[in-house]
């Protein structure tokens, strides 16, 4: 026996039943897709998938084709390739789950040139299966580039489950003169949590990987590694 599409609909009309769909999440979207022809229907409207693409996306990105679902499906595929890219050259360039400064800035410097905006940085980077670097450069760039408030930061962080994983950053710095003579350089370390990361009153982790090794830093590296010093054994001049 069929069941009336006004049933289907909770008797709503079309234009109410869309704005609802589209509130949905997009994966939600399709799943509710998959039950019936009549909600196949309803979730394939041009309507609906306008307003997916604009929460998601700007405007500018699209070439305001008729369909937008295709143009939804085909800008997601383009920003997956791109956070690809970035998740590879991390791979690529870790070693014992570390990072120098200066990679960990080309890292960034990709990240920009994708084109990634805030839902396809938290969709593709900020996940708890990848590396804490992938997800480190991910709040990095959400925080200091997207302007993403500290509340939806950590909101973001909570839900995906990858608050609690930490990170250390090793750097040193020229030692002072005393009497004619100059210190033996420095060594600095510093933990924090991607949570901890988020919070306003904690910005100085994120400004020494922004600052780099300039002046009196000769050296900075990211690492999820705690115990480790390998790093140490390596040029400590290898980035001037």
């Amino acid at each position: 026996m069929e069941v009336s599409e006004n049933i289907h609909s909770f008797g709503l009309p079309d234009d109410i039943t869309q704005y609802i769909i589209a509130s949905l999440p997009v994966w939600d979207v399709c799943s509710l897709a998959s039950c019936s022809r009549h909600w196949r229907s309803a979730c394939s409207s041009n309507i609906v998938w306008f307003i997916l693409y604009k929460k998601r996306w700007s405007l500018g990105k699209s070439s305001y084709a008729r369909d937008w679902r295709s143009e939804y499906i085909c800008l997601h595929k383009r920003m997956l390739i791109g956070a690809t890219s970035v998740i590879d050259f991390i791979k690529g360039r870790a070693c014992h789950d570390s990072m120098e400064v200066a990679d960990y800035q080309k890292a960034m410097n990709l990240l920009s040139s994708t084109g990634l905006e805030l839902q396809d940085v938290v969709t593709f980077l900020l996940l708890p299966k990848l590396s804490v670097l992938v997800n480190l450069l991910g709040l990095h760039y959400c925080l200091l580039h997207l302007k993403m408030k500290g509340n939806d930061a950590r909101e973001v962080l909570s839900m995906n489950k990858i608050g609690e994983r930490q990170v250390c950053l090793r750097w040193w710095s020229l030692g002072g003169w005393t009497n004619g003579f100059r210190r033996h350089d420095e060594m600095h370390m510093q933990i924090a949590s991607l949570l901890t990361l988020a919070e306003l009153e904690a910005p100085s982790f994120l400004e020494v990987i922004d600052r780099g090794t300039r002046h009196e830093v000769l050296r900075v590296q990211i690492s999820a590694d705690f115990e480790s010093s390998a790093w140490v054994a390596r040029s400590m001049h290898s980035q001037r």
